[in-house]
C-alpha cells in the first residue's frame, strides 16, 4: 500500500510540474515547483521535522544563501523567524539543504557550489555550530547538499560537476533529475534512469535515510549557547 501511495505523489508531483508550465512569472513557477517537493518531503518525514525556505545563519552572524528547502530539527530549536514556511534557520537544528530546479544548467552549479562552500566544515569562513556535539571530540554532522529537478538541459551531469565543479565532489550528497537519473557526487556514480518514480524513490531514501543520525549527533538545546557570544 505504501508503494501505490507513494508513487501516485510522485505522479501528481509531475502532473503539477506540467500543469504550472504555462505560468510566465519564472519566480512564481519556481516557487510552486518549490512548494510541490516541500509536499512530498513533508508526507513521509517523522512529524519533530519541518521543511522551510531561506537563511541559514549561525551564533555568530554567518548566514547561507538563499536556499530553496531547509529541513530543520524541531526538537532542537526552533526557527528565529518563520513566515508561511519561509524564514531564519539557526544552523544548529538544520540537517539538509536541497535546491529545486525546473530545467537544471549548468550555471546551476554555481549556486549549489556556494551553498555547500558556507556549510563546510573544513572553511574558516563558513557557518559553525554554537554547541559541542555528540560525536567525538564535540564535534556534530554537518548538513548535506542535494539537488532536484524536474528536468535538465545537461548531456552528461557527471562529467560536468568532474570537470566545472571538482569541489563539489566531497560536499553534494546527489543531484537528481526526475526525468534523467541520480548523479551521487561522493561515489562519483551515475545512475541513469528515465523511472521518475524510482529516481525520486532512490533520491528520498538517500536524503532521508541517516536524517536521524545527523540529528542524533547534535547536543540537546541549551539557550546560553546562542544568547552569549564568547569575547
Amino acid at each position: 500500500m505504501f508503494d501505490k501511495i507513494f508513487s501516485s505523489k510522485v505522479e501528481q508531483l509531475w502532473s503539477l510540474y506540467n500543469a504550472t508550465t504555462e505560468i510566465s512569472h519564472p519566480g512564481e513557477k519556481g516557487a510552486f515547483r518549490e512548494l510541490f517537493v516541500r509536499s512530498l518531503i513533508t508526507s513521509i518525514i517523522p512529524f519533530h521535522y519541518g521543511v522551510g525556505s531561506g537563511t541559514v545563519v549561525d551564533k555568530w552572524g554567518r548566514q547561507s544563501p538563499q536556499i530553496d528547502l531547509i529541513i530543520y530539527d524541531k526538537r532542537l530549536l526552533p526557527p528565529l523567524l518563520e513566515e508561511v514556511g519561509h524564514g531564519v534557520y539557526p544552523f544548529d537544528s538544520v540537517l539538509r539543504l536541497i535546491e529545486v530546479k525546473s530545467t537544471l544548467k549548468k550555471s546551476d552549479f554555481n549556486q549549489l557550489e556556494k551553498i555547500c562552500k558556507s556549510v563546510c566544515p573544513s572553511n574558516p569562513n563558513g557557518l559553525k555550530m554554537a554547541s559541542k556535539g555528540n560525536l567525538p571530540g564535540g564535534s556534530s554532522n554537518y548538513p548535506f547538499t542535494s539537488l532536484i529537478a524536474y528536468n535538465t538541459k545537461i548531456s552528461d551531469i557527471k562529467r560536468t560537476v568532474t570537470e566545472q565543479h571538482p569541489s563539489l565532489e566531497k560536499h553534494i550528497s546527489q543531484t537528481c533529475v526526475l526525468t534523467k537519473g541520480i548523479y551521487k557526487g561522493d561515489t562519483k556514480i551515475m545512475i541513469p534512469s528515465s523511472d521518475m518514480i524510482q529516481n525520486t524513490k532512490i533520491f528520498l531514501t538517500i536524503l532521508l535515510g541517516a536524517i536521524e543520525k545527523t540529528a542524533m549527533s547534535r547536543s540537546e538545546f541549551n539557550v546560553a549557547d546562542w544568547m552569549f557570544r564568547e569575547k
